[in-house]
């Protein structure tokens, strides 16, 4: 079972997986805690980008955020898959960063005020596992698990990263939201889910360029919106129907 927080939060900051993107990494801790977050969560892959992963898993750390092991930390510890570009090696680790790396779980439960929440990296513990509808340029991506949890009613919200597309997925008793990425590549940015209002707000870094830390508010989103589409469970994908964006 998933570690469990013993508060219950309103204000939630959401920061995807960061790719050694310290500079990018306070900018979203500032931006967060300034909106009002009671707590930030994070979905991993604090390793393998150009940044400084030292000062990344320092940042963790001492702002207490609730991180998750993504499948680049996971070959990082085990010196797997380095050839991915600016891979950091283990061996390079001072001891800190290390025993920050290996004391990530693959889950966390945080108690909301509207239900509790599931964080992971890709499908629960399968730091690969991805979901999608479905696209011209992207096939289905469906998981059994997934809908076996989706069943028990346990999770109302579930917040993973892994694909780096900010996107809200919407079940009858469960909302997935993926929390994107720091990487300038795919549209970084962060969110605040506002359970308090109802709302998830969303920022955005003004450019996609590397060296852009500056944060933007771009837009709020109801969590709950009837006109968005929904799905029973992944097994209904069938590669029609695009998912909210929160870009």
């Amino acid at each position: 079972m998933p570690p469990v927080t013993s508060p219950t939060y309103n204000r939630i900051g959401l920061i995807g997986d960061v790719h050694a993107q310290d500079q990018r990494l306070v900018s979203a801790i500032d931006t967060l805690l300034n909106a009002g977050a009671e707590v930030l969560l994070c979905t991993g892959d604090l390793c393998d980008g150009d940044g400084d992963l030292a000062r990344c898993c320092e940042l963790i750390r001492e702002h207490n955020i609730l991180c998750v092991r993504g499948n680049h930390d996971r070959w990082l510890l085990n010196d797997r898959v380095r050839h991915v570009e600016h891979a950091h090696l283990r061996k390079d680790l001072c001891p800190v960063s290390l025993a920050t790396l290996q004391a990530l779980p693959t889950q966390r439960s945080i108690l909301t005020s509207a239900g509790e929440l599931l964080l992971c990296h890709g499908v629960l513990d399968n730091d690969l596992g991805k979901i999608w509808p479905g696209s011209e340029r992207m096939p289905p991506e469906t998981d059994a698990n997934l809908d076996e949890l989706i069943d028990t009613q346990q999770y109302r919200w579930m917040v993973n990263g892994h694909m780096h597309y900010r996107v809200l997925l919407d079940f009858p008793t469960l909302t997935l939201i993926n929390a994107g990425t720091l990487n300038p590549r795919h549209r970084p940015g962060v969110s605040l889910l506002d359970m308090a209002n109802n709302e998830i707000q969303v920022f955005e870094f003004d450019s996609p360029e590397a060296n852009s830390t500056q944060l933007n508010y771009l837009k709020t989103v109801p969590l709950v919106d009837d006109t968005r589409p929904q799905w029973s469970n992944t097994q209904q994908f069938d590669g029609t129907t695009s998912p909210h964006t929160l870009y």
